[in-house]
């Protein structure tokens, strides 16, 4: 039978998170209770929401278990059944992870524009009760009751910004389930140490990637239990945002280094048989404490080669792998400049000199990649100055980084995975500007959470 259509807006089901929701743990959505839903796993009741007068009510079924509470470095298994109506106004906790350091603003700065700081602060406030027991889901859905006559087509949303935060709890999905009259959900899946830990220090094969398994397990209950909630289970599209695009090139880089670190930072042992049993006796508070450090623009903990979730057959046997995607449908695309939340606040608005240029791509190129290091900095230099033009001030050559920066991690990505599907008629690409002017002289604004208000319709409700 051929597999149902699949959308997804970014590669492998990755995504930026954009923090947008309202709600949060232990205060529920305005609204009176919802329709009591019977699903395979046992019955359950939200509430209603609405979100002004131009757009029907939603009905938010929040906290459904996806899969059974995880064990440490282990695949997920099938959720548990409940008995009774479970509460489903409330989110449940996230996993556990770690957000960057925001406690001073002027050092924060430093690292990231005024507007991601802003944007990682209101996420913060979704983030403070986690747990090893984080793997639920969110269903938000068109307060038809039993009106509807078709079922409403699905859109699964996959968080990101980083392999080692965010929450699928921080989007508010109820404005585009109304204004788009479909059903969206939301994941938890995990992160960091405990979702992306690759073990494999000898030449053998085991099971690196929780987080993506996670994702399946979601989209496994979303098959199974959707209609319940009056979505089409075969009609199911998977988006996401942002960071998660560049995810193809992670899949090319050595994990083991941080493995290594975390090893010695808990005083476990780095080897194939020792480490795993070590770490699963270790507090969650020594693993997420242990220091790791990561090379600069790569992420400590990611998705990774591990000859079971990913093997090597997209690099090795392009053609097979490319075989399978036939039945997909891909919508894929970038910003006009992806890369502006890597400079720092005072970058972003005054610009960058000729050394800060320079600095920064030849720490890109020496983190990246590993032979002709010299050649490739002078390559990248010279293809991203405008020679048209005598002087280059700051502010242009703070454009022509963000541009070399975004193409390499963003677009380049982007466009190799959309290559592979062998279906032109089914394959899309789009470039989003937003109306922001990214000019000589003009501060840019962060495009990547405006495209994420697009894609959710959440400029509808502002």
């Amino acid at each position: 039978m051929e597999r149902p259509p699949l959308l997804a807006m970014v590669p492998l089901l990755l995504a930026l998170l954009t923090a947008s929701g309202t709600a949060e743990r232990g205060r529920a959505p305005q609204g009176k209770p919802s329709r009591v839903i019977r699903t395979r796993r046992g019955s359950v009741q939200g509430v209603e929401v609405h979100n002004g007068p131009r757009l029907p009510p939603v009905e938010a079924y929040l906290g459904l278990p996806y899969a059974a509470p995880p064990t440490r470095f282990m695949p997920p298994t099938s959720p548990p059944s409940w008995s009774g109506v479970r509460d489903g106004r409330y989110f449940r906790p996230v996993c556990p992870q770690q957000l960057p350091d925001l406690s001073n603003r002027t050092a924060a700065l430093l690292t990231m524009p005024a507007e991601r700081y802003e944007r990682l602060l209101r996420l913060r406030q979704f983030l403070t009760d986690e747990s090893e027991d984080c793997l639920f889901l969110n269903i938000y859905t068109p307060a038809t009751g039993e009106t509807a006559r078709a079922r409403y087509p699905v859109m699964v949303y996959v968080h990101g910004e980083s392999f080692s935060y965010g929450s699928g709890n921080a989007l508010d999905g109820s404005v585009l389930a109304s204004f788009g009259a479909v059903v969206v959900v939301t994941l938890n899946y995990r992160l960091g140490v405990l979702g992306f830990l690759n073990s494999n220090l000898e030449p053998v094969r085991a099971v690196a990637n929780y987080g993506l398994l996670d994702i399946v397990a979601a989209l496994e209950f979303v098959r199974l239990t959707v209609a319940a909630f009056g979505g089409d289970p075969t009609n199911v599209t998977v988006f996401g945002h942002g960071a998660g695009a560049a995810c193809i090139n992670f899949l090319m880089t050595n994990p083991l280094n941080a493995t290594v670190q975390l090893a010695a930072g808990v005083n476990c042992t780095a080897t194939q048989s020792a480490l795993l049993p070590c770490l699963r006796t270790q507090p969650l508070s020594a693993l997420l404490a242990a220091p790791v450090v990561a090379p600069r623009f790569l992420p400590p903990f990611g998705p990774s080669l591990d000859g079971i979730v990913i093997n090597d057959e997209l690099f090795t046997r392009r053609a097979s792998y490319a075989h399978r995607l036939v039945s997909y449908r891909v919508l894929a695309g970038v910003t006009a400049a992806d890369a502006d939340q890597q400079l720092s606040e005072s970058q972003l608005s005054d610009g960058v000199t000729a050394a800060q240029r320079d600095s920064t791509l030849r720490t890109y190129v020496q983190n990246t990649y590993s032979y002709h290091l010299n050649e490739l900095v002078s390559v990248v230099r010279h293809d991203y100055t405008d020679w048209s033009r005598g002087q280059q001030p700051p502010r242009r050559l703070r454009d022509q980084l963000v541009h070399a920066l975004s193409d390499a991690q963003y677009v380049a990505p982007v466009t190799r995975t959309v290559d592979m599907y062998p279906d032109d008629q089914n394959t899309y690409f789009y470039v989003f500007n937003g109306g922001s002017d990214y000019s000589d002289g003009k501060k840019v604004s962060w495009l990547s959470a405006q495209t994420f208000l697009y894609t959710c319709a959440l400029s509808v409700s502002s």
